[in-house]
Order: C-alpha cells, then sequence, then structure tokens
C-alpha cells in the first residue's frame, strides 16, 4: 500500500510539475498584447487559451482564440469618409459617361444611316462638340479605371501610415491583418472587429514564456 501510495503521490506531482512548466493563458495574452504596442486604439478582447502541447525541450504549442476590436483614428475616419465620397462620384460620373456614349453611338449610327455613302470621319466632322466630348470621357473613363485599380492599394497604404504615426509600436504582422483587402475602405471610419484563431509558438526564457518570431 504504502508503495502504490508513493507511486501516486509521484504522479501526482510529476502532473503538476508539468502543468506548471506549461504557458498559461496570461502568459500567451501577454505575447499578444506586446503586439499591439500599447496602442489606445486596439483592444484585445476575448482571449482563450484552447489548448498546449510540449514542443521540444523547452517549448510548446498553445492553441489560441481572440479578438482585436481598432477604433479609427480621427485622420483615417477623414481619410475614409473622404475616400468613399469620391468613389460615388466617380460611379456617377462613369455612369454619365456610358449614357453619353451610348447616346454618341446610336447618333452615329443614325446619321450614317441618312446620309448614304458618308463616312464615320463625316459624322466626327460634322459633330465635332460630340466628338471632342466623347475623347475627354474616354481619358477621363481611363483615368478613373487606373483609380479603381490602384487606389485600394494606395489607400490601404495612406491608412495604414496615418495609424503607425498614431501607434508606431504596433507588430508589423498585426497591422498588415488590420489594413487587409478583406475590409472594405467605409469600414475604416468605424470600430472594426478582426477575429484570430491559431496556434502560437511559445519557449520558455529567463524571462519567462515567450513567443516564438
Amino acid at each position: 500500500m504504502k508503495l502504490l501510495k508513493t507511486i501516486s503521490t509521484s504522479i501526482v506531482a510529476i502532473s503538476i510539475a508539468a502543468c506548471s512548466n506549461a504557458p498559461s493563458e496570461n502568459d500567451a495574452k501577454n505575447s499578444v498584447k506586446n503586439l499591439l504596442g500599447n496602442c489606445s486604439y486596439l483592444a484585445l478582447e476575448n482571449f482563450k487559451k484552447i489548448n498546449g502541447i510540449p514542443s521540444g525541450e523547452r517549448g510548446y504549442r498553445v492553441d489560441i482564440k481572440y479578438s482585436i476590436n481598432m477604433t479609427p483614428t480621427p485622420s483615417n475616419i477623414k481619410l475614409s469618409n473622404d475616400v468613399v465620397l469620391d468613389l460615388k462620384k466617380i460611379s456617377v460620373d462613369l455612369d454619365r459617361i456610358n449614357l453619353e456614349n451610348t447616346q454618341y453611338e446610336n447618333d452615329k449610327s443614325e446619321y450614317l444611316k441618312n446620309n448614304l455613302g458618308s463616312s464615320i470621319s463625316g459624322f466626327e466632322i460634322d459633330n465635332k462638340d460630340k466628338y471632342y466630348k466623347m475623347q475627354d470621357n474616354y481619358k477621363l473613363s481611363e483615368y478613373y479605371k487606373s483609380v479603381k485599380a490602384d487606389g485600394p492599394y494606395r489607400i490601404r497604404v495612406a491608412l495604414k501610415n496615418n495609424f503607425i504615426k498614431e501607434c508606431p509600436g504596433v507588430g508589423v504582422n498585426v497591422l498588415d491583418n488590420l489594413f487587409t483587402t478583406k475590409v472594405a475602405i467605409d469600414k475604416y471610419s468605424e470600430n472594426t472587429n478582426f477575429d484570430y484563431s491559431y496556434t502560437m509558438n511559445m519557449v520558455r526564457t529567463d524571462n519567462g514564456w515567450q513567443e516564438v518570431r
């Protein structure tokens, strides 16, 4: 009986020692909080340590999930709202251009139909104002296409740079996840939640458990 009691006590002691050597939920949470750089516009919420398994002699793999709530900076509220208004203007202008282009083509077809033997160049000469208007519309529509193609990337760069000015200590990976193409531009003018769920690699150091980066 004494032998069984001794074995049981040893097993419990080993189990307790193993648990005490594992990173706690606070260890994992603090590692994530460090990435936020004490930014007043970011809040770590609903943090949970789901599971964890040893990895090597001093390592641990911890399954975690949490949310980051981002409050927009004043400069990003203005930029986001300005961009939304500009995109609406572009959309209205493109609708106008499409209507005018359709009318131009209809007028050209009617001209050729009513003036047998005439040419497209003849129509353009007889309708210089319309022709020049179409040239302007073409240039404007090409410009809008380039804005819609390159704009979202440049806008997100500007939003990110604005945010860095307010919170220079935020980790690069965090910034890349916050300012991603998955988030619509207008969302940067309001509070936005970002959900995360992944396995964090941690290592035991002289200063406690740290995330492996």
